[in-house]
């Protein structure tokens, strides 16, 4: 470092000026380089002054002015800063689209700028200096006063909506923001913003408004209302939901519903989907199944519900939740019940009333016959004429009480696989037989096999064709198609799978359409000679077969009943075998409950040259079989009937036969085959099976097959379907 010295090589100037002092100075002095020049030679490294008597004066003289230009310069910046300070701060204060404004510690407006009187419509000069408490509306000064003096107490700035009285008599609410300014312990002054928010409020009352009458809406409706959010969790629930469901809102807000929406099937018990998954993945509105029922949070109440369910969507669509809307409908469903109820016993009067018509036809026609017989008994006369009206009428009798049976719980069909080509070909001429229709046949010649009961599927064609032969009066033309058709699952109303249809189409005069849903019911006929039970019959085999039956119709344009059969694999049996009487020997032990069954069969039997023992309940029969086979000749065969009342029936018996003879043949014997084991019999262990009233030629040949071993039915060779 270099220093300052006289001629002598003296520093002692520079104990008189700082260092700093020194540097300013000759800072400023560097403006007079010629001057310095004249009196400081730098030599050997040192600065030497040439006159250092005057030197220190003039020194002095420089430092002093270099400090006045400093501080001139100085203040000089500061001003400009400043300047620029304000300006950016009024231009900001201009430019905001608030209104900002600075109040005196009174409250008396000491700025404002311009969008003071855009929005209040007053000039912002007039309020310069006055209080703002007047700018407010009178109902809200005091408070707004009180408000005010608390800040100056507190120092704490606050913020308040009020209403402001404009120019020309209008109100807008407004926004402000107050804000203390304090130099040391002194309120200078306060900062005030106001921002017009009278749209917003609006709004926020309408949105109100909006909301109020939605919750008086679902607080006021019968249905309840389950919103979600997007992951299925519950963010409202209303009352009658919370009724429903025994969860309240605050409890059930945040849970999945999951949790508080249980679904079962009222005939499985079993679980339901939740709706909800489907909803919020598909974006599809859904429905419930029938039967479902809502189980309440304490597990005991439970309610019949319908539900719709939708996707809640945004305003872009997107799926941002899913509502739930669901009815009780278990006073409905009861009420619906009831009327069923009362349907039913109207049905079953009518009903009633038209078996006792039809029997009563046929009882008097056995009545008459009968007596006519006795008469001409006595006279001498052939009474055969006679005894063939009263097997008719018992017949009548007979068709009659099976189609009852038919669309009762009972009347299960004994079925075999057949081909049903030839059978649809053999009822359709007979019925048409005689009448002024002709039949049109057209069947595929490869029909795939059904397992049916053919006498039951021909009554349903019988029925079907004679209604077609009756809606044509003047004759017509009877078609009757038969196709193989394959269902998929895409139809509703069909099972997926292999069927036979067969159509019956006639031009005749159709049905109305108010008549179209009371067609298949009992006894419903518009015929002047019609009994009600044709169409009614034939739906209820074509049910216990499984299948399915359509009818169209057109007033004076014809109609068009299909039925459709399932198609079945497997040997096909002759259906339409017959023998006549089968006489036979052997020891046949007869077993049933009404003595004048009893009496009529044994001599049926007799008839055909076997020998009869009878019982007249279970535990008779099995005394006197145990009997038997504890000697050398035991009993060829037993015939017993399916249900004893107050006794050991069909079933029993088999049980207890079998073990006491593996090799019994047993053949089983009802009127009412509601019964599996009639349709089924051979796996319950009875060898054959009659249905009463017995005809003896069909007696005749059931126990002809089992005591000969002979199989009941031959095989065919037709179409198989392929399954």
């Amino acid at each position: 470092m270099n220093f300052l010295k006289d001629r002598q090589g003296k520093g002692d100037y520079m104990n008189r000026i700082s260092w700093r002092s020194m540097f300013i100075g000759f800072i400023v002095f560097s403006g007079f380089s010629k001057l310095m020049l004249d009196i400081i030679e730098f030599r050997d490294g040192y600065y030497y002054l040439f006159e250092s008597h005057r030197l220190h004066i003039m020194c002095e003289i420089l430092i002093y002015i270099g400090f006045i230009y400093l501080i001139i310069a100085r203040k000089s910046f500061a001003e400009k800063a400043l300047k620029n300070s304000e300006r950016r701060f009024r231009d900001l204060f201009e430019a905001t689209t608030d209104i900002f404004f600075t109040l005196s510690p009174k409250g008396n407006f000491r700025k404002i700028n311009h969008l003071f009187q855009s929005v209040t419509g007053f000039p912002r000069e007039a309020w310069i200096g006055k209080s703002l408490f007047p700018l407010i509306h009178p109902s809200y000064q005091e408070k707004v006063r009180h408000l005010f003096d608390t800040l100056i107490a507190n120092g704490h700035g606050i913020t308040f909506e009020v209403p402001i009285s404009c120019n020309f008599n209008q109100i807008i609410i407004c926004e402000i923001t107050l804000t203390p300014y304090r130099r040391g312990q002194r309120l200078k002054l306060v900062y005030g913003a106001m921002r017009d928010i009278t749209a917003r409020k609006i709004t926020e009352e309408a949105l109100q408004a909006q909301n109020e009458r939605l919750a008086v809406t679902l607080r006021s409706i019968g249905d309840g209302v389950i919103a979600t959010d997007i992951q299925g969790n519950v963010v409202l629930i209303n009352p009658v939901a919370e009724r429903l469901t025994g969860w309240n809102q605050e409890e059930a807000l945040g849970k999945p519903l999951s949790d508080i929406f249980h679904l079962i099937n009222d005939q499985t018990q079993e679980p339901c989907e939740n709706p909800i998954h489907n909803i919020l993945t598909n974006g599809q509105s859904v429905g419930l199944p029938k039967n479902t029922v809502l189980v309440s949070r304490n597990q005991k109440d439970r309610y019949y519900i319908s539900n719709n369910g939708s996707p809640i969507r945004d305003s872009h669509g997107k799926i941002i939740g899913a509502v739930l809307v669901f009815r009780d409908i278990s006073e409905r469903r009861r009420a619906e019940e009831e009327m069923l109820k009362a349907q039913k016993l109207e049905s079953i009067g009518i009903l009633a009333g038209g078996i006792a018509h039809d029997f009563n036809n046929i009882l008097s026609g056995i009545l008459a016959n009968t007596q006519l017989a006795k008469m001409m008994l006595k006279k001498g006369k052939n009474i055969d004429k006679y005894l063939d009206s009263m097997e008719e009428a018992i017949s009548r009798a007979v068709s009659l009480t099976r189609q009852l049976l038919t669309f009762s719980k009972g009347g299960a069909p004994v079925k075999k696989v057949v081909s049903i080509g030839e059978l649809i070909k053999t009822t359709v001429e007979f019925s048409l037989r005689g009448s002024n229709s002709i039949c049109e046949l057209d069947i595929a010649d490869d029909l795939w096999l059904v397992e049916i009961d053919p006498g039951q599927i021909s009554q349903v064609l019988n029925n079907l064709v004679i209604n077609a032969d009756q809606a044509m009066p003047e004759g017509g033309v009877v078609r009757v198609v038969a196709r193989n058709i394959t269902i998929s699952t895409e139809d509703p109303m069909f099972t997926e799978g292999k069927y036979i249809k067969i159509s019956v189409i006639d031009h005749g005069i159709g049905i109305a359409e108010e008549h179209l849903p009371y067609i298949f019911d009992p006894y419903f006929t518009t015929k002047v000679n019609g009994n009600g039970l044709g169409l009614a019959t034939s739906y209820a085999i074509i049910k216990k077969h499984d299948g399915y039956i359509e009818v169209q119709s057109q007033p004076n344009r014809g109609t068009i009943i299909d039925i459709y059969l399932p198609a079945k694999e497997g040997p096909a049996a002759d259906w339409n075998k017959t023998a006549g009487l089968i006489p036979g020997k052997g020891r046949i032990l007869l077993m049933d409950d009404d003595p004048l069954i009893r009496n009529g069969v044994q001599e049926m039997l007799r008839e055909l040259g076997y020998e009869v023992d009878l019982a007249k309940d279970g535990a008779e029969l099995l005394e006197m079989y145990t009997s038997k086979l504890n000697h050398s000749s035991g009993y060829d065969a037993v015939i017993t009937d399916l249900t004893v009342p107050g006794g050991m029936g069909g079933k029993a018996i088999i049980q207890k036969l079998l073990s006491l003879d593996p090799n019994v043949k047993v053949i089983i014997s009802s009127g009412y085959s509601n019964n599996p084991i009639m349709s089924e019999y051979r796996r319950y262990g009875f060898c054959g099976v009659v249905v009463k009233p017995y005809q003896i030629e069909e007696l005749s040949r059931v126990l002809s097959e089992i005591l000969t071993d002979s199989p009941s039915a031959e095989n065919v060779t037709v179409p198989s379907a392929p399954l």
